[in-house]
């Protein structure tokens, strides 16, 4: 076994007790703790990547919507390996704290120990906090959809976005769901996507025109 993969499983064995009190379950092959709501799921993700001496370890709280990524999923191009993983909004440790990139440099097991102890406390102090208030629909689409025109600080990529937007005005039946569309069909020519993408984009609108959440 690699000294890699030894330091992810210490990662998750120090930080079980913390998680275990809050109701998540520790996912090493899936690179996560994970809760599992009426809604979805809740979900604090670690990536290890580095050399064998020297490792960095990045960290994101993840929430999913069932309702959201299955009709979503429907839609996009691409692989469907991981439709079941993936997540509606996900934050960056360094977005949550509003400080620069922040990542965890672990090269020998006092760094580690240090490294988990910091995560405790975040998760503590807010991310279980984080994760509570925006596993609610209206929450969610509000950090989705507030201000359209701008990048979402919760989503990597601003094309599944305007996705994952459209679908939650539809949803909680918003009576500005036209001009959302008009903005994100704007974004996504201007971001010259793909044809599979503007025709899967403008299924998915027509789709959730005739369709009932009911």
């Amino acid at each position: 076994m690699n000294s890699i993969r030894i330091q992810e499983q210490s990662i998750y064995k120090q930080l079980q007790p913390v998680f275990e009190t809050h109701g998540y379950e520790a996912l090493p092959t899936k690179n996560q703790f994970r809760k599992k709501t009426k809604k979805g799921s809740r979900s604090v993700l670690f990536s290890v990547s580095g050399e064998a001496h020297r490792q960095i370890l990045d960290l994101h709280l993840g929430i999913r919507f069932d309702i959201i990524e299955t009709l979503v999923q429907q839609f996009y191009s691409g692989p469907k390996l991981f439709e079941n993983e993936s997540n509606t909004i996900v934050a960056s440790l360094h977005k949550l704290k509003n400080a620069p990139i922040q990542r965890f440099t672990i090269t020998d097991n006092e760094s580690l120990q240090r490294a988990c102890s910091e995560i405790s406390v975040f998760m503590k102090e807010k991310g279980f906090r984080f994760l509570s208030a925006f596993d609610r629909l209206k929450r969610a689409d509000a950090t989705i959809n507030r201000n359209p025109h701008l990048p979402c600080p919760y989503l990597h990529n601003q094309i599944n976005r305007c996705f994952k937007g459209i679908v939650f005005a539809r949803l909680l039946h918003r009576n500005d769901f036209g001009t959302l569309n008009t903005i994100y069909r704007n974004y996504l020519y201007s971001q010259r996507a793909p044809a599979p993408i503007m025709e899967n984009y403008n299924k998915l609108v027509n789709y959730l025109k005739c369709f009932s959440f009911n």
